[in-house]
Formats: structure tokens, sequence, C-alpha cells
């Protein structure tokens, strides 16, 4: 993702290349139980991680204009990574409570009411 993040931050043209390849690669990982990262992703903490990774992505923007009003009324004009730390951390945290007090029971019952396919 930092790599994505520094080849989308460049001007660069055509940026296709590299969309195709980072797909590419997400599909290999997803499909081969052995590849090289599995005992990487199969760490708790990046369990952790997935598990509150959708409230991240709902959560984010509420967490970027929390800590954007925050810099304002300190009146820190200049926004580095200090302050993208803390978009993060906020982000984290309240997804992860999300995850405790709303998600998980939601996952309980959906659990209650599966159908199996046979998939």
């Amino acid at each position: 993702m930092a790599g994505c993040f520094l080849l989308f931050s460049l001007d660069l043209t055509t940026k296709w290349p590299l969309v195709v390849a980072m797909a590419l690669a997400v599909a290999c990982l997803s499909t081969n139980a052995e590849h090289m990262l599995s005992r990487v992703l199969s760490h708790a903490s990046v369990k952790g991680c997935g598990k509150v990774s959708y409230g991240m992505y709902m959560y984010h923007m509420l967490a970027v204009n929390l800590v954007m009003a925050a810099a304002a009324s300190v009146g820190a004009g200049n926004f580095g990574w200090g302050w993208v730390a803390a978009i993060v951390l906020l982000s984290f945290l309240v997804s992860h409570l999300s995850y405790r007090l709303f998600e998980s029971r939601f996952l309980k019952i959906k659990k209650r009411y599966a159908v199996d396919t046979g998939f």
C-alpha cells in the first residue's frame, strides 16, 4: 500500500498498469494458501486489523474531519505525518469500538440465520 501511495502521488500519466499489477497480486495471494505472506497474514494482529477494516473504511472520514477540526482549533496550519498518524489511530479506535459494540452482535445473529449453500 505504501508503494502504491508513493507511485500514485507521483505525476504518472498512466496508472492502469499499477492497478492491474496490484489486482493480480491480491488475486494471487488470496487464492494460494501457501504463499510467502501466509505467516504474516495469519498473525493475530493482522487478523484483528482485518476485523475492523470495514469500520475503518466507514469511519475514516469522521476521523479526518475531527482531526482537521482539532488541528484548526489549535492553529496548526501544517498538516503533516503526525496528523495522518492521529487519523489512522482515531479511525482504528472508533472502528474497534464499533466492532466490539455493534458488528460482533450482528455477526452472531447472522450465524443463527445463515443458510448453508454448500460452497
